[in-house]
């Protein structure tokens, strides 16, 4: 198992959780929330109920502030772009949330911090655009090795047919 093999000296086994907050939606439900759990292919049932992985999709959290649900706070927390939305979250009186509020304010206010997560999603993005560039990049040499053997082929059977170099040259060029 790969999560296992990465932290093998961290797990000391119990469940274990992957958690996927996603700013796009990934599945059609209209829940923000869906919870994968590991099932056997054959007979649909059950592998183990020691691992699930979640999948939190931001843009299907309602825009009304629940204090009744503490995932959806949560979500709201993380998606939060202003102070004002911010504010809001701290002044549902949860101690959770004002603390987590706080803290992002405590965090905004120390500049080395901020810097280095601003450099953080720097090296994110640069590693988004780099990523998109090395595969439009493949996609086009993909395309012309496609092209230079679909060439080869041709001439090859033009050739089985009985059709000099000359010929073929004058028909491809």
């Amino acid at each position: 198992m790969i999560w296992y093999n990465k932290y093998e000296e961290e797990y000391t086994g119990g469940l274990i959780y992957v958690i996927n907050i996603l700013d796009f939606n990934v599945t059609e439900k209209q829940n923000y929330h869906t919870e994968i759990i590991a099932a056997d292919k054959d007979t649909g049932k059950q592998f183990t109920d020691l691992m699930s992985i979640h999948f939190f999709e931001l843009r299907k959290v309602n825009d009304i502030l629940d204090v009744n649900d503490k995932k959806s706070l949560w979500m709201h927390l993380i998606k939060a772009d202003t102070e004002e939305e911010l504010n809001m979250i701290k002044n549902t009186n949860i101690p959770a949330m004002e603390q987590a509020v706080q803290v992002i304010f405590d965090m905004s206010a120390d500049t080395a911090l901020r810097e280095r997560a601003r450099m953080r999603e720097k090296a994110i993005l640069d590693e988004i655009s780099n990523l998109e560039g090395a595969r439009e990049e493949g996609r086009c040499e993909g395309r012309a090795e496609g092209r230079a053997e679909e060439r080869n082929f041709l001439i090859s059977k033009l050739k089985a047919k009985g059709m000099t170099d000359e010929q073929i040259n004058a028909l491809l060029n």
